[in-house]
């Protein structure tokens, strides 16, 4: 079965500690932060969520500083997953892998990470696919690291920039800028790719899907123990959507994202604003895409495959018995270089 990665666009910006007030001028370097991540102990560090049920961690960091990547391990662990069942093959009996009741299930993935060398707030992420982990997750995660590194863990001099406004009034410091305390924000942000507009200009869209609020019933579960939570609805595309008049890239995106809003205004009961795109590009190969429908972004869902070969375990018995997580350095390579 071959290995399935996912590609993502990771921005960088500074935020303000309070809403409405300025924001600092200071330089975000992607590579640096992941480098101080490291310094400052945060490598298998747990971030907790979901009432501590799971924790996110990163683990097995490596860095390449020619090539400004960065890769590594991302691992969700469920602390009530269900424990997995080995099977003899030869007897065909089965019996529980139980777990201590302090003990989670991890599951691990890859991450390599190309940081722009011209812009390093910006940086491409390529994440092995895995169900359950989502690049959403692990922005989280890193979230989280840095407000806890800023908070608590004694490196607030480090998220120090210039104020654009305050500026010393007394030598020798005259003139200078004051220094002003941020937060830094990481975030996955993609501009609409042409590809999407294009199968809506040419009528290659599958299926758009979106959630809405189920209306619940006591007739749903006979037994009682099931109530309806929210219901999936997958719709095609009838009529073209992209105005004749509508000439320019802009101009056409403007209508797809205009039609998804006046859609929006008539379901009351859609659960969050994302919409799922299905559709094929040029080549044929079949695509995936999001519309958040708030935010007016498109991300679109680069996926690649690779070799069964490359997969090796995610880790192995030390000698202490644990068992620490690996990167997979070949895999890491290959992703990267379909960046």
């Amino acid at each position: 079965m071959s290995i399935c990665a996912t590609y993502h666009q990771l921005t960088a910006s500074v935020e303000s500690l309070i809403q409405g007030k300025p924001k600092a001028i200071a330089t975000i370097n992607l590579y640096e932060y992941f480098q101080k991540l490291v310094e400052w102990g945060y490598v298998d560090f747990k971030r907790n969520f979901l009432n501590d049920r799971f924790c996110g961690l990163i683990s097995d960091v490596h860095f390449d500083d020619d090539l400004n990547t960065v890769k590594f391990v991302f691992i969700i662990d469920d602390a009530e997953a269900e424990n997995q069942v080995a099977r003899n093959l030869e007897t065909n009996k089965t019996r529980p892998l139980k777990r201590n009741k302090n003990e989670g299930a991890d599951k691990r993935v890859n991450v390599a990470i190309q940081v722009d060398s011209s812009n390093p707030a910006i940086a491409k992420v390529a994440l092995e696919y895995e169900r359950g982990i989502t690049i959403k997750k692990l922005v989280d995660t890193l979230n989280y690291f840095f407000s806890h590194a800023r908070k608590h863990g004694g490196f607030e001099s480090y998220f120090i920039g210039d104020d654009p406004v305050e500026r010393y009034q007394k030598a020798p410091r005259t003139g200078q800028p004051k220094p002003l305390a941020y937060k830094p924000k990481l975030e996955i942000k993609a501009e609409v790719d042409p590809s999407i507009i294009k199968a809506f200009e040419d009528g290659k869209i599958q299926h758009v899907d979106f959630y809405k609020q189920a209306q619940n019933s006591t007739n749903f579960d006979a037994t009682g123990h099931f109530s309806q939570d929210k219901i999936k609805v997958s719709m095609k595309v009838d009529t073209q959507i992209i105005n004749d008049t509508s000439i320019s890239f802009l101009d056409k995106a403007a209508d797809v994202i205009g039609t998804f809003a006046l859609f929006r205004k008539g379901q009351p009961d859609m659960q969050g604003s994302v919409f799922t795109i299905n559709f094929k590009d040029e080549n044929g190969s079949p695509r995936t895409a999001e519309y958040d429908a708030d935010d007016e972004v498109f991300r679109l869902v680069k996926k690649e495959y690779f070799p069964e070969e490359l997969r090796q375990p995610m880790s192995e018995e030390d000698e202490n018995g644990e068992s620490p997580a690996r990167a997979n350095i070949a895999l890491c390579d290959r992703m990267l270089a379909k960046m």
